[in-house]
């Protein structure tokens, strides 16, 4: 179930990234 976490996490930063 962490991996599910992390990728909400991660999709959080790539989206600020791009952003």
């Amino acid at each position: 179930f962490g991996y599910a976490i992390w990728c909400q996490s991660n999709r959080d930063v790539i989206d600020k990234i791009i952003e």
